[in-house]
């Protein structure tokens, strides 16, 4: 016989996230549960700009639209 358990997830202030380390981390919510993820540095963000410089290039090229960076939130 197998008993599912369901666990209480904690409830976060903005007190207690602001409280949180400066880490090298971003720190949110999601879902209840705490979730840190490394933030960007500056390589990824010279890798992220010569990938969007080549698509847009392509892009261009063969007029197909629009090449978008993830800050336009799609």
């Amino acid at each position: 016989m197998s008993v599912a358990v369901e666990r209480a997830t904690k409830t976060w202030t903005e007190a207690e996230i602001q409280a949180l380390p400066d880490d090298g981390y971003l720190h949110e919510v999601v879902n209840g549960e705490l979730v840190m993820s490394p933030k960007n540095n500056f390589q990824h963000e010279h890798i992220g700009a010569r990938l969007l410089t080549a698509l847009e290039n392509f892009n261009q090229a063969h007029r197909l639209g629009a090449v978008l960076g993830s800050s336009f939130g799609c």
